[in-house]
């Protein structure tokens, strides 16, 4: 069965095998068409496989899309950190000549 997930901009392809025959989990991981120049890039970022450490097959798509955000991450694809941005409050006096 094969289940694809958008994700900031990429997306991520898994293909989960018969229960009954492995736990082998195949995981495929390309850039969102119009997301990035054609003439220099290629959608395709990276294909891996693991094993998965559940015995339960419902836990496997879990697995296997935290693992490719984990891959995304170390590539610097994430979301952004709230704790990272700083804004200050504006009064009234600071915004009374903006000519809008």
């Amino acid at each position: 069965m094969k289940i694809s997930f958008a994700y900031l901009d990429h997306w991520i392809e898994v293909q989960l095998p018969d229960p009954e025959d492995s736990n082998t989990i195949y995981v495929n991981l390309w850039r969102a068409e119009g997301t990035f120049d054609t003439d220099l890039y290629n959608a395709y970022l990276d294909d891996y496989q693991f094993t998965t450490s559940s015995s339960d097959p419902n836990e496997w798509v879990i697995e296997a899309i935290n693992s490719a955000i984990k891959h995304l991450t170390s590539w610097g694809v994430y979301y952004y950190e709230p704790s990272l941005i700083s804004a200050k409050t504006a009064s009234n006096a600071d915004i009374a000549d903006i000519p809008f």
